[in-house]
């Protein structure tokens, strides 16, 4: 007897990832399929932003709720003030994201969202199942953002951060500038700096940034942004008070995250690899990712490999990048700094972006020492003849 699968698609995880699939489908006229969101949490539950640089209108454009034109990167013995033309700087909250989610799902009579615990998403036969508080539930495909294991690999850290919305009691911040990076901070043998995004001449969100192995306790962060507020920005806890704070981190790897599972299971988002891991953005790549899906689902093939990335030499860039960081080859402040210095700032977010010519990428490279860039190569190229001798992930 033929299996009737529950739901036409799941989605395992309403994170960005979930969210933007859900959005996607719709737009790809695939509103009529039987979809179900999963996720252990109400639609929403973990406050965050969503930031990221784009030289056109996006699909949620409506949802940006601040851009930038003009940004600061600066250090202790350099201060830029970059023109980002044609590109802006934006700004989604999750807030307005998540509201946006739940008025399609509340519209499509077809999307269900379910609280639970999704599991073991898995391709059985000619349908995938994924388990939901232990009980098995069927679809024509499962899309998960489901925790999955990368392997190989050189070097992983982690993007921890944690950062505030505050209000001033006088007008202190130039709305029209935001700070992407100043690493006028102490590094702690790590990559640590603060951004500002201001919304307003009295409001911003400030946030503390740590590249490094670990995570830091909850504890650790506030002197270092609460240093950074009084010694850098000047204000005194009398002149501003905290109206939202957000914590977060994000892998940093030069592993590989599986795809999916089987023929029916595709991973999204970070479980799929989407992160940048030079970067740690994600947000573009995965709205990208949930696209090509949809766009494959309606001409009727399969939603399987459709994570478009840049000329291979890009992962190999990631990965000698996070060799020097990771191996404290050259300071990370002045690699970041030296970037924007010595390169136009389209050519940088080209680059980070994966869309530049071999040429261009070459220009960029430079702003790395060749002592520590030839040892990174080394190492990086020594991990990867390694890595089929070798088993599980491997980190430094």
């Amino acid at each position: 007897m033929l299996h009737v699968p529950d739901f036409d698609y799941i989605i395992a995880g309403a994170g960005a990832a979930g969210v933007h699939l859900l959005d996607q489908l719709i737009r790809a006229n695939l509103q009529h399929k039987r979809v179900l969101i999963v996720d252990h949490a109400a639609l929403g539950a973990v406050d965050r932003t969503w930031c990221f640089w784009e030289d056109h209108t996006n699909d949620l454009e409506s949802l940006v709720y601040r851009t930038w034109s003009n940004a600061d990167v600066m250090n202790d013995s350099r201060a830029l003030r970059l023109s980002l033309a044609p590109f802006s700087y934006k700004m989604i909250r999750g807030g307005d994201f998540f509201a946006y989610a739940r008025d399609l799902i509340a519209k499509e009579p077809n999307v269900v969202f379910r609280t639970g615990i999704a599991s073991d998403a898995r391709t059985e036969d000619h349908s995938a199942k994924v388990l939901i508080d232990g009980q098995p539930v069927s679809a024509e495909y499962v899309f998960s953002s489901l925790p999955s294991e990368p392997v190989g690999g050189g070097v992983s850290l982690v993007q921890h951060f944690y950062g505030a919305d505050i209000t001033t009691v006088q007008r202190w911040f130039d709305p029209t500038c935001a700070t992407l990076m100043d690493f006028r901070l102490p590094q702690h043998d790590e990559t640590r700096f603060c951004y500002v995004l201001p919304y307003s001449p009295t409001s911003a969100l400030v946030e503390f940034t740590v590249f490094s192995p670990r995570v830091l306790p909850h504890a650790a962060y506030l002197p270092e942004w609460h240093d950074y507020v009084s010694r850098i920005l000047r204000l005194d806890s009398r002149d501003y008070t905290v109206d939202r704070e957000e914590w977060g981190a994000i892998p940093m790897t030069d592993a590989r995250f599986p795809t999916g599972a089987g023929a029916r299971v595709v991973n999204l988002g970070t479980a799929g690899g989407l992160t940048k891991p030079s970067t740690g953005y994600t947000f573009l790549r995965t709205q990208d990712h949930a696209r090509r899906i949809a766009r494959a689902l309606a001409h009727g093939r399969s939603p399987l490999h459709q994570h478009a990335t840049g000329p291979g030499r890009h992962r190999l860039f990631d990965a000698v990048f996070l060799n020097v960081l990771g191996h404290h080859r050259q300071d990370g402040a002045a690699i970041f700094t030296g970037l924007f210095a010595r390169n136009p700032t389209h050519r940088v977010f080209r680059f980070l972006d994966e869309r530049t010519s071999l040429t261009d990428d070459i220009r960029l490279m430079a702003g790395v020492s060749r002592q520590a860039f030839l040892a990174a190569v080394w190492d990086v190229a020594r991990h990867t003849i390694a890595a089929p001798l070798g088993s599980g992930r491997k980190t430094g």
